[in-house]
């Protein structure tokens, strides 16, 4: 049911929704444990400093990164949850960090971002069949490689959709797994 109260049929459902998919697979009776690790960056357009390439900086834990639009500061991250509010000052001191290391950098003018990353307690993506509804298909979990895991998930996704058997073993990435005792 939807949340203007309307019912949708489907033959087949794929849940893939980032960090709220836990919230729609829990209105199935699915408990799935996943967190939502916030994300955030800063990207200046007009930064008075020209990189050639992505920098990270491993020692303070961020990266900087050209781009068309300016250059992006990224790498803070935070556990608080889907409704908390963003907390911009993370974006902040990753300007802040740059410019200790990027002597001329300039600051103003950036545009802070915050964004979700759905991440389980053991880092593997929720990925097959609901247990108790073979019919809706679990696509979610990869914390901080979505982008790049997304086309292998479609594709495993599309294999069980159409009744194919997935050409790996999907049991360690079923979200059963976060129903078993002790978990």
């Amino acid at each position: 049911m939807t949340g203007l109260g309307k019912n949708i049929s489907f033959d087949r459902l794929v849940i893939a929704a980032g960090a709220w998919s836990a919230r729609l697979a829990s209105t199935i009776g699915d408990r799935v444990l996943l967190e939502s690790e916030r994300g955030y960056n800063i990207t200046i357009p007009n930064s008075g400093v020209s990189l050639s390439r992505e920098v990270i900086f491993a020692e303070r834990k961020f990266v900087a990164t050209p781009m068309d639009v300016g250059l992006r500061s990224g790498g803070a991250a935070e556990f608080a949850g889907l409704d908390a509010p963003a907390n911009y000052a993370r974006s902040d001191a990753l300007a802040s960090l740059a410019h200790l290391y990027l002597p001329g950098l300039k600051t103003v003018g950036g545009t802070r971002w915050m964004g979700h990353r759905p991440t389980t307690p053991d880092s593997l993506p929720v990925i097959g069949p609901s247990p108790d509804r073979p019919d809706v298909i679990h696509a979610f979990g990869h914390s901080h490689v979505g982008l790049t895991l997304g086309p292998t998930t479609g594709r495993l996704g599309a294999d069980l959709i159409a009744g194919r058997n997935a050409p790996i073993d999907l049991a360690p990435l079923a979200a059963s797994r976060f129903s078993r005792a002790g978990t």
